[in-house]
């Protein structure tokens, strides 16, 4: 649901004519409309190493976080808004389940804390 989410704020919020949508989702095919750029990120290679194409695929995504940085600190990207869930073994997973099946976590993340910082 996260794609889907993420899609309908950028056609809803988005002012600009041209948009772009990165993504690690690369087990689905994405429906964007036509001046949507989809771009996906193959998540299976980063921080691993052995081959040059994973040493290029670490590389790229390095010199793409200072600029992430300051999109998020002028404040033009913002994080989702979540909720975190607590509680004992695996209550909390099951929450969230249950949330995410009737919705009512729509439009934020579900973050489960596995264990205490």
């Amino acid at each position: 649901m996260g794609t889907e989410t993420a899609l309908a704020a950028l056609s809803t919020i988005s002012h600009f004519s041209q948009k772009r949508f990165a993504t690690t989702n690369d087990w689905s095919p994405i429906n964007a409309e036509a001046n949507v750029e989809v771009y996906t990120v193959t998540l299976g290679d980063i921080g691993r190493s052995g081959s040059e194409r994973i040493a290029r695929t670490n590389a790229d995504i390095a010199a793409l976080i200072p600029q992430l940085e300051k999109y998020i600190e002028s404040g033009n990207l913002k994080p989702m808004d979540y909720d975190i869930l607590e509680g004992a073994d695996f209550e909390p997973v099951l929450r969230g389940l249950d949330a995410f099946g009737s919705r009512k976590s729509e439009g934020k993340k579900l973050v489960v804390r596995v264990a205490t910082e």
